[in-house]
């Protein structure tokens, strides 16, 4: 009480304040409106105006208190800080989901824009906003059961392949989830989006602080380098977030119970184990699990050996057992559940036999000095190419040099040093694996046959932004000799980064002022990194990467507003009418691949809302001696068109095929509801079959009647 009277004692500070207050206000009302008028003032929102206040108010703290008081308070209350914005972003229902998409695709006329306040839509995010979030949303209609019968139109997995809420004990393998079940589908979205992304911060940040040893301004480098990463931004729905919170939080939880002596604590950290570890088993993404899991498992022999001293007793694992417990059980579970779900996964021709042998994708390490410019570029799948800013391949060479160094001390097997060499021989593994072919043998018993090489490149960035943590300031700079070796190098590795990287995106990036640009930033990083002894290269190192990481963060993701741009469209409340009449109807989407999956969101039996594993029973009705099933036998979204002649299957790519129907066929796959955008030209024979029940906006609906 007496600081918060003192404040107010000094009139510098309540000028700052009314400042701060007056600032949120004009910056609120410009990101809801688009312009600053009075008159807007009632209608404001509240939950936007208290994130901006507490953004302004961190901005103007810088001129109120000692700058190192302000970093010291945030990281002893970050467990609070981040418990209240989390609490505000839910409670303003925040989602950075691309669902803004879906007021092009869906009744433009009713223009519901306006949800997204910050950032744009990305079309190229489908697998979130066309698949993910309507599988998420459609579970309310439901009653978040583990199977349902809207997807696909027939008995679906709803756990075992994508990312939705159930209600089941497996639900706290993918915790984020809980929030759907708990607050509902606006609230839960939220939820989900932000809760991971504060998680994430957090579980990194410590764990940067672990293998550090609580070094807070580099901890905070890589914890922004990683969260920040463009591979994380652009796949943020997916796998790879839940991975790296899942796995360093496993880690965490295994060091603290090594540390502890009491009987209590080991027990509860081994239940927490156990809850991690089934999290990251069972997010289900081989591509990028696989060489997680090796990342991880040198980490906890890491964390085992500079734990040893204390822990040399048998007895003093025996704790463990609950964990392998759990695990079992849980994973059993899940079997038991899926196991007819992943073993028709497994035999798809797309993704179940896409196997890799490695080589031809050492290019792809080198993608990440452009990756910058993807958010403002018409870049045609940004996802694929998206990495993490880590230098590479400088960490590794560096990371060379350092042990190399330490040999010659005998510390190579020391402390950080033991870890640094982990690191170092996994990465050159991973890079030889994305330049040579493996022999398959290797290939199965490592696994990596399920890992495509362009999902390694990201996974080696990520270790380099362990390195570089690892070892910066490691190599001590005498003379003006090794400062010109340093910048020398550092042109050479620049220029040739750069240049592979240009040979990657000529037909994107042809700017030569821009790639000069590149060059100069990109020497500047690695010279600072290589002369980082040094307190003032060390700084502009850490604010470079650290503003690396923010832009991406800010840049790629929206930030929206509830999901009205779903439910608020009148096709909305027409669907759910329908479904409400006719619960058992199938509806199916003709001429595109998104009407179904809004039609799923709304609670109807979409057929063809998109097949995440086959309906073989389905299409094999439609091709009963199988010739056409490397093409359906696939996840896939599927576009589907009524035709006068035999029904015929089209493979389009790996992901999609159509299906042109014959209207002889219609019965066969049961149908009820037909909606499409443009009206349909019906043969004479099948005119006394359809009914038009609804017309508005370019959205047709039509009702079957066999």
């Amino acid at each position: 009480m007496k600081k918060v009277l003192s404040f107010f004692k000094d009139k510098k500070n309540i000028l700052i304040l009314i400042l701060d207050l007056l600032f949120s206000l004009l910056i609120t009302l410009r990101i809801l409106n688009d312009r600053i008028e009075l008159c807007d003032i009632p209608n404001i929102n509240i939950f936007l105006y208290l994130l901006v206040f507490l953004l302004v108010s961190f901005v103007f703290s810088h001129f109120i208190f000692n700058i190192k008081n302000i970093y010291n308070y945030i990281y002893e209350k970050r467990y609070i800080i981040s418990g209240i914005i989390l609490l505000i972003l839910v409670l303003g229902k925040f989602n950075g989901s691309s669902i803004g998409m879906w007021n092009i695709y869906v009744q433009p006329s009713e223009d519901y824009s306006y949800t997204t306040i910050i950032g744009k839509s990305r079309a190229i995010r489908s697998d979130e906003w066309l698949v993910n979030t309507p599988y998420a949303l459609s579970q309310k209609h439901n009653s978040y059961k583990y199977y349902s019968n809207m997807a696909r139109g027939a008995k679906t997995d709803m756990f075992s392949s994508i990312f939705t809420p159930v209600l089941d004990i497996l639900v706290f393998s993918r915790p984020f989830n809980i929030g759907y079940l708990l607050l509902g589908n606006e609230y839960g979205l939220s939820f989900y989006w932000y809760g991971r992304l504060i998680a994430l911060f957090l579980v990194t940040f410590e764990f940067f602080m672990l293998i550090t040893s609580k070094k807070k301004t580099l901890s905070a480098m890589g914890t922004i380098s990683i969260v920040g990463s463009s591979v994380v931004m652009w796949f943020y729905s997916n796998y790879i977030v839940d991975l790296l919170i899942s796995g360093q939080l496993s880690l965490l939880l295994f060091n603290r119970f090594l540390i502890t002596s009491n009987k209590n604590s080991k027990i509860f950290y081994s239940f927490l184990i156990a809850l991690c570890l089934n999290w990251f088993s069972l997010t289900l993404y081989p591509a990028w699990q696989i060489p997680l899991g090796y990342i991880f498992l040198i980490f906890a022999v890491w964390i085992f050996k500079i734990n040893f001293d204390k822990n040399r007793k048998i007895s003093d694992y025996k704790y463990l057992i609950i964990t392998i417990i759990i695990v079992i059980l849980n994973l059993l579970r899940f079997f038991c559940l899926s196991k007819n779900t992943i073993n028709i996964i497994m035999s798809t021709v797309y993704p179940g036999n896409r196997f890799s042998v490695g080589g031809n994708s050492l290019k792809l390490n080198f993608n990440y000095p452009y990756s910058l410019f993807y958010p403002i570029i018409d870049y045609s799948n940004p996802c694929d190419s998206s990495g993490v800013f880590s230098l590479f391949p400088i960490p590794i060479i560096f990371s060379i040099i350092v042990l190399y160094n330490e040999k010659k001390k005998n510390k190579l097997l020391e402390n950080e040093n033991f870890l640094i060499l982990l690191l170092t021989l996994i990465s050159i593994i991973f890079a030889m694996f994305t330049i040579i072919k493996i022999p398959a043998l290797i290939f199965k018993i490592t696994l990596l046959k399920m890992v495509p090489t362009k999902r390694i490149a990201p996974i080696i960035g990520i270790i380099c932004i362990y390195l570089i943590v690892l070892t910066i300031g490691k190599i001590k700079i005498h003379n003006l000799y090794q400062y010109v070796v340093a910048l020398v190098t550092s042109i050479i590795s620049s220029v040739i980064i750069v240049y592979i990287c240009n040979e990657n995106h000529q037909q994107y990036i042809n700017n030569r002022i821009l790639i000069v640009v590149v060059v100069v930033f990109l020497i500047l990083m690695i010279f600072t990194y290589l002369c980082s002894f040094h307190k003032i290269n060390y700084y502009i190192f850490i604010l470079s990467m650290g503003m690396i990481g923010f832009l991406n963060i800010v840049l790629i993701n929206p930030v929206n507003i509830g999901t009205d741009v779903i439910y608020k469209k009148p096709l909305s409340k027409k669907v759910k009418d329908i479904v409400k009449n006719d619960p058992n109807g199938r509806w199916l989407s003709l001429s595109n691949i998104a009407l179904g999956n809004y039609t799923l969101m709304n609670g109807a039996k979409s057929i063809n809302s998109t097949n995440i594993y086959p309906n073989l029973e389905l299409w094999k009705k439609l091709d009963v001696n199988k010739k056409n099933i490397n093409i359906y036998n696939r996840y896939a979204h599927i576009v589907v068109n009524l035709t006068e002649n035999k029904t015929r299957f089209k493979l389009e790519q790996g992901d999609v095929f159509k299906v042109d129907l014959s209207y002889y066929d219609i019965d066969k796959i049961g149908v009820n509801y037909f909606i499409l955008n443009d009206e349909l030209t019906i043969p004479n024979d099948f005119k006394n079959n359809f009914d038009l029940i609804y017309k508005y906006d370019n959205i047709y609906i039509y009702k079957y009647i066999s």
